[in-house]
């Protein structure tokens, strides 16, 4: 319900005819969390994930991103915390959003990028120790892995020529124009998917065959056993 408010009175004292400013009484907070560092070092990400996960329904979380990026480890830390998430996470690119970070910002339900708003893309690199044949099976396994998840996390929003440009080795530079054409195509194919699985929600509670949890847009379901 909105309520009059007056500077220096009491409410509804303003004379007939002068302007009111109105307020409302909300139970929704908004926080934001500067992620303005590398993501190198997971007691650094422990906070933010700890708020992710510990908001409301109603809540917005506001990570204003201005980062380099760092380790995928670390980012992937923070991604399963923005899917845990009950409430609205929103991506905000201030000035630099790279490597890492960039993940980070695409996980999100909502994004804002500032003018001067730049993303640069490029692929995995690691290093690795041990003996021979250890080397050799992380490096198979990382051949498998690391191009899975990278189509995975940059799925629409990069073609597939470009996912397999920066895979070769290509970093890929964005600025503000750019990076919201992507995203637009990103929320419509995320919407596209949410509706397609409410729709095999409802098929499934008709059938009664199992119980389906939606969580959010960019969750996958999970048949409850």
């Amino acid at each position: 319900m909105m309520k009059p408010y007056s500077l220096g009175g009491q409410s509804g004292e303003q004379q007939e005819g002068q302007p009111r400013t109105y307020f409302k009484e909300v139970s929704n907070k908004v926080y934001e969390h500067y992620l303005d560092y590398d993501l190198d070092d997971f007691s650094i990400a422990r906070e933010l994930c700890t708020v992710l996960r510990g908001v409301d329904p109603e809540d917005t979380v506001a990570l204003r991103i201005n980062s380099m990026g760092g380790r995928f480890d670390v980012a992937a830390q923070i991604i399963n915390a923005i899917n845990e998430c009950p409430g609205t996470v929103i991506g905000i690119i201030e000035q630099e959003c790279a490597s890492a970070a960039t993940m980070v910002f695409l996980a999100c339900s909502q994004w804002q990028v500032n003018p001067w708003g730049e993303m640069m893309i490029h692929y995995t690199s690691y290093g690795t120790g041990g003996k021979g044949h250890e080397i050799s099976a992380r490096v198979t396994n990382s051949d498998v892995f690391f191009p899975k998840v990278f189509r995975e996390i940059y799925e629409h929003f990069l073609s597939e020529e470009e996912i397999v440009d920066v895979i070769k080795g290509q970093d890929i530079y964005l600025t503000q124009d750019s990076i919201i054409s992507r995203l637009e195509l990103v929320a419509e194919k995320r919407n596209q998917e949410q509706e397609g699985g409410q729709n095999e929600e409802s098929e499934v509670e008709e059938a009664d065959q199992c119980v389906q949890v939606p969580e959010n847009s960019k969750k996958r379901w999970f048949n409850k056993g």
